[in-house]
């Protein structure tokens, strides 16, 4: 009787143990679907930014400009054959990455990141990104440190198996969003997205009469997105990720009320009576 009783309870708890294993399997997030340009709606999710750069100028002689020039990762950049030396050493963004002796010593921080692809066969694709960073320089720009973009609508003619919008006679232009303190619009702005991988896609904006404090410069942009679901999350343009970075900052910088936390306390939640600039 006992025996029975034990082999009885023993057939109970494997049950019990299968039936764990298969809630845990099926509790797994399923991997998303490959990107297939012949096929728009794979482009439909959330993805995760990846890399950033950018290279902005005035085209003046001595660019002021060009001193926000910086990466997320100069490996990638040295790799995508962007942020090379222009006029000197100086503009060589893998040579100040150099400057304190690693490679990656100084380059620019992702506080927080987030990208949207929504596709409708009869509105087309449009790419939100949402991407708060760091970088010493930013003092001289604060509102460069928060970046809430949103790009044109695509059509789906202009989705082909070369890449998103790169038919430069039908490409549409604009980006639209906000920055630390106001909106932005930047209409004449172009951009086109080719495809890196199964999981991967390529952005390269040209954002056309972007405001900074030496006036209106041209800043060419490049953001790498890793798709991460199938399901589009909802993105709030008016929040930041966080206003607690951990990332310290000199006496002299604290003083000067230029730490990277002081700055993300200057964020405005709700721009709607601050100019678009």
């Amino acid at each position: 009787m006992k025996k029975s009783l034990l082999l009885i309870l023993a057939s109970l708890f494997a049950v019990f143990a299968l039936a764990g294993c298969s809630d845990d399997d099926n509790n797994e997030t399923p991997p998303p679907t490959p990107i297939d340009l012949e096929k728009p709606e794979t482009l439909k999710g959330a993805y995760n930014v990846t890399f950033f750069a950018t290279k902005p100028t005035s085209g003046g002689t001595f660019d002021m400009a060009a001193m926000g020039t910086m990466t997320t990762d100069c490996v990638k950049a040295d790799e995508l054959g962007i942020l090379k030396a222009v006029d000197s050493e100086r503009l060589d963004v893998k040579t100040e990455c150099k400057r304190n002796g690693a490679l990656n010593s100084d380059i620019a921080n992702i506080v927080g990141q987030q990208a949207v692809i929504t596709y409708n066969e009869n509105t087309g694709l449009t790419i939100e990104t949402k991407l708060q960073i760091w970088k010493d320089i930013m003092v001289m720009s604060p509102n460069d440190t928060y970046q809430y973009t949103k790009y044109t609508s695509v059509p789906a003619t202009n989705i082909t198996a070369e890449g998103i919008n790169v038919v430069e006679e039908t490409a549409v232009k604009g980006v639209s969003g906000r920055h630390l303190t106001a909106k932005s619009e930047n209409p004449s702005s172009t951009f086109k997205v080719t495809k890196m991988s199964d999981s991967e896609l390529y952005v390269e904006l040209n954002l056309v009469d972007k405001e900074t404090m030496v006036g209106k410069v041209q800043a060419p942009t490049y953001v790498i997105l890793n798709k991460k679901s199938d399901t589009p999350e909802t993105v709030d343009p008016n929040s930041l990720f966080t206003t607690k970075t951990g990332i310290t900052c000199s006496e002299e910088q604290a003083e000067a009320d230029k730490c990277p936390d002081q700055i993300y306390a200057k964020f405005i939640q709700d721009p709607d009576d601050v100019p678009a600039e």
